[in-house]
């Protein structure tokens, strides 16, 4: 609700809050910016691809359950499969705390080592070349988040998060 005149914002005014909590909270996952702002996953995450915020670039984001989960399955597995190689009494545990992922799937990534196959799955694999095809589409386009604030209002920051002003 716009607290201006108690009307539901437009989708531009709720882009424009998905846009001030990616610059913000970058680490949030898409569905949580999502159910913040009423917009779909989809429409947050093209957001957060056109984005033209030099802003750090995050392995990880936090899903609503407040958990924490990387963006790219395949490197934890690599960095797993080198420090099972590395260090191979090493509990699973540890493992899983030095490379940032599951104690499954650092027990799975110790069995595929010693069943030698690939550390990481062909599906994380293909899935992971898919997201960066996906990204640099996007980012070839020149959509950014400027085409979807409002326009005639100032850039999305702390400095507006009043939201708009009603005209």
């Amino acid at each position: 609700m716009n607290s201006a005149h108690g009307l539901p914002l437009s989708s531009a005014d709720r882009a424009a809050a998905a846009a001030r909590i990616i610059g913000s909270h970058p680490q949030w996952s898409d569905r949580m910016v999502a159910s913040a702002t009423g917009l779909s996953t989809r429409t947050v995450a093209a957001l957060r691809d056109g984005s033209t915020d030099a802003g750090p670039q995050l392995n990880t984001r936090m899903g609503r359950d407040g958990r924490v989960r990387p963006l790219n399955a395949a490197a934890g597995r690599e960095l797993a499969g080198r420090l099972v190689a590395e260090k191979p009494d090493a509990s699973l545990r540890d493992i899983a705390a030095l490379a940032g992922i599951a104690v499954a799937t650092a027990k799975d990534v110790r069995d595929r080592i010693r069943q030698g196959l690939d550390r990481v799955p062909q599906k994380l694999r293909n899935a992971s070349a898919a997201g960066r095809a996906v990204a640099a589409s996007r980012a070839n386009t020149g959509r950014g988040v400027r085409a979807w604030a409002p326009q005639g209002r100032a850039a999305a920051g702390p400095a507006n998060w009043e939201g708009p002003s009603a005209h």
